[in-house]
């Protein structure tokens, strides 16, 4: 057996809301052993998993594990908690905000592929709010947010701000007292990238979602499921398990999802490779 194969094995069967009682023996069994419990709360918190974590061990087996692992996990799920509701209510300020000012905006990924992927908005760390803004709003939209008090990222001189517009993806803004970062996107990856998502096709495919009891309008399932494969895999190479878990969860949440339409808008935008990988790490892991 490798180093840390008993913790590794441990965190994949807890690192999704799915698998059914198959699963649930799985972590029995795990759980019975000798577990090197620092080293999975730590791989836990890297990898962006320990909502699910604490979800998947709280009914059933936290008899099992050690009083300070026990306390460590429900504070961190609780401290995740509250920071996600803070996010939501922040990402209905700068809604009204846009709405207000005539800026169209999309929210993705977030508040919003918590309830789509997980159904619940507790299950999910996110640590951004991530609006798709079309591009001629761009400066409207970062100069809101200045007024609001947040923070650029850069401080460019006007011809340099064109030439980055034209050559980037997103904007970040940074609200430097609540520990808030918000990205704007007029795009999903830079210009470099072999395909190309044509963002403004997305505007004709929203679909709503019950966010907290407020209906917003954010990208349908079939586009965020490319959008997430483009973007955590395309251009992040699947860094953390919890990209994975988020298509994982979202295939399962979403079971009408438009397959042929799917992939065949993957192979429009020559990103099938892309899209196929995302979905066997999500079957395999």
């Amino acid at each position: 057996m490798t180093a840390n194969q008993l913790e590794n094995d441990l965190l994949l069967s807890s690192a999704t809301t799915l698998g059914g009682h198959e699963k649930v023996a799985r972590i029995n069994e795990l759980i019975q052993k000798k577990i090197d419990w620092a080293y999975l709360v730590q791989m836990a918190r890297r990898h962006g998993v320990m909502p699910l974590l604490y979800w998947n061990l709280k009914d059933i087996h936290f008899e099992t594990v050690p009083e300070g692992v026990v306390e460590e996990l429900c504070n961190e799920y609780r401290i995740n908690m509250i920071r996600n509701l803070f996010l939501t209510a922040k990402l209905f300020n700068l809604l009204d905000l846009f709405q207000a000012n005539g800026i169209s905006v999309i929210p993705y990924k977030g508040p919003t592929l918590s309830v789509l992927a997980y159904g619940d908005i507790s299950l999910n760390h996110f640590g951004d709010l991530d609006f798709i803004v079309q591009k001629h709003d761009v400066l409207r939209a970062k100069e809101l947010l200045l007024s609001e008090g947040y923070r650029s990222e850069y401080v460019l001189p006007p011809d340099q701000e064109v030439a980055y517009l034209h050559h980037e993806c997103e904007y970040n803004f940074f609200d430097d007292h609540r520990k808030i970062l918000v990205e704007l996107h007029w795009d999903i990856v830079q210009k470099y990238f072999s395909c190309h998502f044509d963002v403004n096709k997305l505007w004709d495919d929203l679909k709503p979602v019950s966010l907290l009891g407020r209906q917003v309008m954010t990208v349908s399932p079939e586009q965020l499921l490319l959008i997430l494969c483009l973007h955590h895999g395309g251009k992040h190479q699947w860094e953390t398990l919890g990209w994975i878990a988020d298509v994982a969860q979202l295939i399962s949440h979403c079971e009408d999802m438009d397959w042929e339409g799917v992939i065949n808008q993957a192979a429009e935008l020559g990103m099938e490779r892309m899209l196929f990988l995302g979905l066997y790490l999500a079957k395999d892991m």
